[in-house]
């Protein structure tokens, strides 16, 4: 049986530094990319690669401008 693999993308909206939502993402890259977060789940046995991203960059949107 072939493995399965999964590229899951985490994208924070605050560019705090100390933002809550990105220190949680995170968090939970850390536990996916190293297997704990998966054990006892469908995941288990595939390749998931967590990769978290930003808004840091891009231009802010405003139609009224």
């Amino acid at each position: 049986m072939t493995q399965k693999a999964y590229n899951i993308l985490g994208i924070s909206g605050s560019l705090r530094a100390a933002s809550y939502n990105t220190l949680i993402l995170r968090a939970m890259g850390e536990r996916a990319n190293n297997g704990s977060a998966l054990e006892n789940t469908e995941f288990e046995q595939a390749n998931v690669q967590f990769h978290l991203a930003n808004l840091k960059g891009i231009p802010v949107y405003d139609g009224d401008l």
